[in-house]
This record gives C-alpha cells, sequence and structure tokens, in this order.
C-alpha cells in the first residue's frame, strides 16, 4: 500500500515536470518561428538570447533599431551575450561608416569613432580577442588616431647592431 502511494506521487511528480518541460519547448519554437519570420523586434520580457537574435535579424534592415537592441544587451548578466552583443554593435557602427562614406555623408568620422571605442573596449576585457583586433585594425586604417605616429625609440644601451642583409645578398646559407 505504502509503496503503490509511493509510487503514484513519483509518477505524479514526474507527468508535472515532463509538462513544465514540454511547455518550454513549446514556447522556444514559438521564439524561434518568430525569428525565422523576420520579427524586427523581440518583446521586451523575451529571453536575451531571443532578443540577441531578433537584432540581429533586422541589422541589414534597420541597423538604428539594431544598434539600441545591442545596446540594452551590453548590460546582461551573461558575459558571452554582453561581449558578442558589444561587437556586434561596433561592427554596425563600422558598417554604418562605411555606408556614409560611400555616399559621401560627414558623419562616416563618428560612426569609426565609435566602433574604434567599442573594439578597445572588448580588448580591454580581453585582449585575446582576434575578431575584435582584427576589426580595430581595419576601423583604424580608415581613420587613423591622431596620436599613434609611430615613435623611433632609441637603441637600449647594451644593443649589438645586426647587420642588414640588401635584398638579392645571399651570405651563403642554404
Amino acid at each position: 500500500m505504502k509503496s503503490t502511494r509511493c509510487l503514484l506521487v513519483l509518477t505524479a511528480l514526474l507527468l508535472g515536470l515532463a509538462g513544465r518541460d514540454a511547455w518550454q519547448v513549446l514556447r522556444i519554437h514559438g521564439w524561434n518561428a518568430a525569428i525565422r519570420r523576420g520579427v524586427a523586434r523581440a518583446a521586451p520580457a523575451a529571453p536575451a538570447q531571443v532578443r540577441f537574435a531578433a537584432a540581429y535579424a533586422s541589422s541589414d534592415a534597420d541597423p538604428s533599431a539594431a544598434l539600441n537592441a545591442f545596446r540594452a544587451l551590453e548590460a546582461d548578466p551573461d558575459v558571452s551575450l554582453r561581449r558578442a552583443a558589444k561587437f556586434n554593435g561596433a561592427t554596425l557602427y563600422l558598417q554604418q561608416a562605411l555606408r556614409g562614406a560611400a555616399a559621401g555623408g560627414a558623419g562616416a568620422l563618428a560612426w569609426v569613432e565609435l566602433a574604434k571605442q567599442s573594439y578597445r573596449e572588448l580588448l580591454r576585457e580581453d585582449s585575446g580577442d582576434w575578431d575584435a583586433r582584427y576589426n580595430l585594425e581595419q576601423a583604424l586604417r580608415i581613420a587613423p588616431d591622431a596620436d599613434s605616429a609611430e615613435e623611433v625609440l632609441p637603441p637600449p644601451p647594451d644593443h649589438r647592431h645586426t647587420p642588414s642583409i640588401a635584398p638579392g645578398l645571399s651570405l651563403g646559407l642554404p
């Protein structure tokens, strides 16, 4: 009798958990369908990943709305999502700069500066972020920093001069 009661309670508990999981799967399928349909903006109550996907999907059609969504996601507690939002926002800044420059717009430099600032913030958090490093380099090629002129430093005091090799001159090495 007691084992039957325990079995019934356990079965009810498992059915309840299965129902909750099924409800979550249905919600996820609903969000995925909305993203596939091209929902430009996700509801503020939507999970952060859904808002990120909606911003990414709308970045070509409505870059300003996507930028606003990415900026809002930069406060998310999930570090990887926050960094992805900052990176995508910076990339949108860079794309806006290129579009503005192609159209002869005067605001292209401001967009590049915003992109450089965002990429630098990403690199301060993780200096090994090669995507941010590459994009920062591209932004610096478009608009170099005024104070980035290379300084030629004198050699260290114990510097030994290494002879340079003229092009085409062989030292007899294989």
